[in-house]
């Protein structure tokens, strides 16, 4: 695995989830590829008694981080010692059929060998960035955000029935406004938002997941939770 770079802002869960994955039509020439985020409560990964590995946020994993584009007092980074799940295709199986969990979905992708395949459901918006003062009036600097979700896949090799392949999944959805003050003391609004995108090169047979990386968040009332993120690739259905 070359990289793997996992950015997430966090404000609220992504609304919009289900409890169960839906099943993607098989294509009849093309790997079908499946993204999901998963999110579950630590309690129940301790009950399944999933193991976790606490080097993974700066070994196989990559890069995790919790930031913000704009609202700084958002910024928060999580500590290296919090456990990410680390969990094979039966138990995450079972995870998924738990009441308590929640999954958004990105875009299905098919590919063939050697293709690059983007399903681009963003929308554009445009928000601002900064702040002119002008005649004692703030004049919004703004720039386009893509909002939604985003899935791009390229297969490179398939060898011995394994599928090497790049994959480059987003998320990114506008939370909100803070609200600050300039140093003349007017009052700006800047969006802060919630993000989780994935930049890696994988290596995986087909018809099982793999859970490439998560982050362990905890809440103001002390729970904890697991945000992970899991792939499957659905060979191409030849019967005729």
């Amino acid at each position: 695995m070359k990289r793997i770079i996992l950015s997430l802002f966090v404000a609220s869960l992504i609304s919009g989830c289900s409890t169960t994955p839906s099943s993607p039509k098989p294509h009849k020439t093309k790997y079908t590829f499946q993204c999901l985020q998963v999110t579950s409560p630590d309690s129940l990964i301790q009950e399944l008694t999933f193991s976790s590995d606490t080097n993974a946020v700066a070994g196989n994993y990559g890069q995790l981080k919790k930031d913000n584009l704009f609202g700084k007092q958002h910024v928060t980074t999580p500590s290296p010692t919090f456990p990410i799940p680390t969990l094979t295709h039966t138990q995450f199986e079972e995870l998924i059929k738990r009441p308590n969990i929640e999954i958004a979905e990105f875009p299905v992708v098919y590919a063939g060998l050697g293709e690059s395949v983007t399903n681009d459901q963003t929308k554009s918006v445009s928000l601002p960035e900064d702040y002119d003062i002008v005649d004692g009036k703030a004049v919004a600097k703004e720039k386009i955000c893509k909002l939604g979700y985003s899935t791009s896949v390229t297969i490179d090799k398939i060898e011995n029935g394994a599928i090497n392949y790049h994959l480059n999944a987003s998320h990114q959805e506008l939370v909100g406004f803070d609200e600050y003050k300039t140093e003349n003391g007017i009052s700006v609004k800047m969006p802060f938002f919630e993000k989780l995108a994935v930049d890696t090169d994988l290596t995986q047979q087909p018809n099982s997941w793999i859970v490439m990386g998560g982050l362990v968040d905890e809440k103001p009332d002390g729970k904890k939770i697991n945000q992970m993120i899991c792939v499957r690739i659905i060979p191409p259905n030849t019967d005729k």
